[in-house]
């Protein structure tokens, strides 16, 4: 601190002397300045020396006893000036010398400090250093006295976590200590017997790796023989009153008892199997299944037999669900201890799996010999614990008993609507067979659609066995082609249907041919599965969405039903307008006539010709067209019957067809994906058919290009004859024929599916 104040002096001292020599300095140069005044007035004096000398003779002698007066003057001044300057120089010179000692003494000062700093950080260093040091020391006395706490916890610790930490070392230790509150075993139990089998388990592998480490550490010879070391503690006389020689011997005795109980049981059980008694073998099977000492799967075991597996033989496979089903044994086990087996067989002798499959060895036997299960065991078990080991056992119930009224209900509802269940023309063969009701789909999506919708109403859903109860009788069918009373639905459903699969196939083949069997219809599969969803939604839940006022224009009857020019069937729809996707209010065409001109139409705004022939007149000489309300449009009567069929009345007004269609938007919206589903499989077999296209084109020109050029003048105008009369149809353009009578049959079969609603 005292070196600290020493220096601050020494500094405010610099920095006055340096203050002291600037203003001096500055004072200098202001006498500079001065004597700088005085060097020009001599100038001027000069100037006008020489001015007087022109003048007249007469004043010359005095005017050069006055310049010479004016020059003593001015060297006197020069003199005085340059004295002053050579004292400022040299007063200049030493304040210099002044600030360049100042400097050099604030350098030293400035250096001194830094010294000071320098030998601080080395001092905070030295006791920082000092300080971790110290507490260094505090962590090692502190770790070496946890460690000798836990040391001291762990000698006075007579838990089986203990006895591990003792015993064990290295990974037999990590084994140990990996399970889960190991300390903890059995800490609340009476007996081992109330321990769950997780924790014995756990409990037998702990302590048979400390009795295993016991063993291996008591004899360090050359000869490594756990079992001559534990009989050297069973040998001796008190071996009884010990507590491994009492577990040891009594373990002993319990096991040649069970063994005694498992020989004896075991033939009695293999003989009420093989005579078909299995209440009796369950019975037998309770009277081990609940001893103690023994597994689920020793007891399967032991009761069931061993016979030679060999390839070709045909064997019994336990599947999930404690079912069994027949193979045949293609491969002997591996390493892995799984064989191959093919040939799936159920119940009813059905191929389940048609491939070789690899099963665990321990779920395949021998067809005709007796095998238990591990879930029969258990079942067994139950048994004794419900009754006693022993006890007759009771034929299995089904606990079924049917469902509730409700539910019967709209399961019998749902069997009622049209969109599921149709009613079958009363033909005799009908009425010889005893069918009233033909289903829409296959009784399993039916089941789906049932459950699905049961879920919705917060009903359990029925069982498939019951719907197949009640539909799998003579009085349900399938509609099918062939069943179908309607010919509408038959042409323009069933028929047209198949006419799209069969232009998807003869596509295919076509795309083959002309690629080289390289690639046919890009996703065929997918394509097919969509048809076949398509042609059932069409047959019954397309009637569901069908409602008498809808926001949806594929939905909404009344807008499909009824026009908009015909005064004999207009119906305006009266629900409110979509919350998103509608149009704008359209304006009439004398609104924007109004609105543009100021002015109501007149007949030379609308267009001259017809929208629909484009003549202003038609074939019956008729000149008066129909003006559209909404826009320029305009038509003759005879081609508006031809283009839509909607005539307005005598005294009503005509709107185009375009301009419905934005009038209905702007109470409905096409966002339906079912119901479009149809309109855009359609689009796509287009493109497929454009593709088609395409290549048959690029072949062409690559067959015309490498024609060659040297052919007969005869044939060429044969060939030119030819192709004048007649030209070959490619099956692009056939296929693209077919596919727009596609489209129309389906728009027809849509109109009368909402027309028969």
């Amino acid at each position: 601190q005292h070196s600290k104040e020493q220096m601050q002096k020494s500094t405010e001292k610099g920095q006055n002397l340096v203050a002291q020599a600037q203003a001096k300095t500055l004072v200098v140069q202001e006498e500079v300045k001065v004597l700088k005044g005085a060097l020009q007035v001599g100038k001027t004096a000069n100037i006008t020396i020489e001015t007087a000398s022109k003048l007249k003779s007469k004043d010359i002698v005095r005017l050069e006893r006055q310049v010479q007066h004016s020059r003593k003057q001015m060297h006197k001044s020069t003199e005085k000036g340059q004295n002053l300057v050579a004292q400022a120089q040299a007063k200049t010179l030493v304040v210099q010398e002044e600030v360049k000692v100042l400097k050099g003494a604030l350098q030293m000062e400035t250096t001194a400090k830094r010294n000071l700093e320098t030998s601080l950080k080395s001092v905070k260093g030295q006791i920082d250093f000092t300080m971790i040091e110290n507490n260094s020391l505090k962590s090692e006395l502190e770790y070496e006295r946890e460690l000798r706490k836990e040391l001291e916890r762990d000698l006075s610790d007579t838990s089986l976590f203990g006895a591990a930490r003792k015993v064990l070392d290295g990974d037999e230790l990590d084994e140990a200590l990996s399970v889960l509150s190991l300390g903890n075993i059995g800490h609340n139990k009476t007996s081992v017997d109330d321990l769950c089998p997780r924790r014995k388990s756990d409990m037998g592998k702990v302590i048979g790796m400390i009795i295993g480490k016991v063993l291996r550490v008591a004899f360090t010879g050359k000869e490594q023989d756990p079992r001559k070391v534990l009989a050297t503690a069973l040998n001796r006389r008190d071996a009884v009153t010990t507590t491994l020689g009492t577990a040891l011997l009594q373990a002993k005795g319990d096991e040649y008892e069970l063994q005694d109980k498992l020989a004896l049981l075991s033939p009695a059980y293999k003989s009420c199997i093989k005579i078909g008694d299995r209440l009796g073998g369950k019975r037998i099977l309770s009277m081990v299944a609940d001893m103690k000492g023994i597994t689920d799967l020793e007891v399967a075991r032991a009761f069931s037999d061993d016979t030679e597996l060999k390839v070709g033989d045909r064997v019994r496979v336990a599947v999930k669900g404690n079912r069994k089903i027949t193979a045949t044994l293609r491969e002997l086990p591996d390493s892995n201890g799984n064989v191959t087996v093919s040939d799936y067989r159920g119940v009813d002798g059905n191929i389940v799996e048609d491939q070789d499959t690899r099963v665990n060895a321990e779920r395949v036997w021998l067809c005709g010999s007796v095998r238990v299960t591990v879930y029969e065991v258990r079942d067994a078990r139950i048994h004794a614990r419900e009754k006693y080991p022993g006890a007759e056992a009771d034929a299995a119930k089904n606990p079924h008993s049917g469902i509730s009224k409700k539910r019967s209900e709209y399961v019998a509802s749902f069997l009622r609507r049209a969109d599921n269940v149709k009613v079958v023309d009363a033909s005799l063969a009908k009425g010889s067979k005893g069918v009233k009701y033909a289903l829409t789909a296959r009784r399993w999506k039916l089941w789906l659609r049932l459950a699905e919708e049961m879920r919705i109403k917060e009903m359990v859903p029925c069982s498939w066995g019951f719907f197949w109860a009640l539909t799998g009788t003579v009085q349900y069918e399938l509609l099918k082609y062939d069943n179908c009373c309607c010919g509408i639905c038959r042409r323009l459903g069933f028929e047209n249907y198949d006419e799209l699969r069969a232009i998807i196939a003869e596509l295919h083949a076509e795309l083959l041919r002309l690629s080289n069997n390289i690639s046919g219809f890009p996703f065929m599969a997918p394509m097919l599965k969509r048809i076949e969803k398509e042609e059932e939604f069409r047959r019954g839940p397309f009637l569901t969405h069908l409602k008498n006022q809808s926001n949806c224009g594929s939905h909404c009857l009344k807008l499909l039903l009824t026009t908009h020019n015909n005064p004999h069937f207009i119906s305006e729809c009266t629900h409110d307008p979509p919350p998103f996707g509608a149009a704008k209010k359209q304006q009439t065409f004398s609104e924007v006539m109004l609105y543009m001109k100021k002015r109501e139409p007149v007949p030379e705004d609308w267009h001259h010709t017809c929208e629909v022939c484009g003549a202003p007149k038609n074939d019956k000489g008729e000149d008066r067209l129909l003006m559209c309300t909404h826009c320029e449009t305009v038509a003759h009567r005879t081609c508006v019957a031809r283009w839509h069929n909607d005539l307005p009345g005598r005294n009503s007004g005509w709107t185009c067809p375009i301009c419905v269609r934005d009038i209905d938007s702007m109470l409905h919206t096409n966002s339906c994906a079912e119901c479009n589903e149809g309109a855009a499989i359609g689009d796509d077999v287009q493109q497929v058919v454009e593709l088609l296209a395409r290549q048959e084109s690029c072949g062409q020109n690559c067959s015309i290009s490498s024609r060659p050029s040297s052919s007969a003048s005869s044939h060429s105008s044969s060939s030119k004859r030819v192709s004048r009369s007649a030209r070959i149809v490619l099956p692009s353009e056939m296929l693209a024929t077919r596919l727009v009578k596609f489209k129309d049959f389906q728009e027809q079969y849509r109109g009368h599916l909402v027309q028969d609603r």
